[in-house]
């Protein structure tokens, strides 16, 4: 009861955070767009958006903004979480990260976002997120982020301590009906 309390006290405070703080300005040395002001904005735990551009990060796949998972038969805004992880990250960094285009095209396999390897204070950004219990691999990750996942797991990090359903289930159960010309 004490802890639901906290998490809701704490969930609350960074809600009130990402109000206040909704993008951070940063310059990626590491992108395509070189040579111009950057603006960063985190859109969920897993996604960025660069001067307009959406960004998936490579390797993992967090819980949406409206998902929640459940620890000790308690509800928890698990996506939410994630996302102010990751805003947090940035904050504290000033907005200052680098990314690299993963794969050929950097196609994601999460939607049309391009994916990337980011890092900021030479800190991978989903490496984090995943020792965090933040978010879960994908297929094919970086075989350290495996580790980092299963060592997330074994510590009953985050939302390994509880039970929740994969971001890409809850996504399918919760897809919003195609609007009818």
């Amino acid at each position: 009861m004490v802890m639901s309390r906290r998490l809701a006290f704490l969930a609350s405070i960074f809600i009130c955070f990402m109000v206040t703080i909704a993008s951070v300005q940063g310059s990626p040395s590491g992108q395509k767009w070189a040579g111009k002001n950057q603006h960063v904005m985190v859109i969920d735990g897993d996604t960025l958006k660069v001067d307009g551009e959406p960004i998936h990060l490579y390797g993992i796949d967090c819980p949406e903004i409206g998902q929640t998972c459940s620890q000790s038969g308690h509800e928890w805004p698990c996506g939410m979480s994630a996302m102010l992880h990751l805003d947090k990250i940035l904050t504290l960094n000033r907005g200052q990260i680098d990314c690299s285009p993963w794969g050929g095209d950097g196609t994601a396999a999460k939607g049309s976002e391009r994916s990337f390897v980011c890092s900021t204070n030479h800190e991978d950004l989903a490496d984090d997120l995943l020792r965090g219990g933040y978010c879960l691999t994908i297929p094919g990750a970086f075989p350290g982020y495996l580790e980092a996942e299963r060592e997330a797991r074994q510590g009953h990090l985050g939302i390994w301590g509880g039970d929740f359903l994969a971001p890409s289930e809850w996504r399918q159960q919760n897809q919003r009906p195609e609007a009818k010309p």
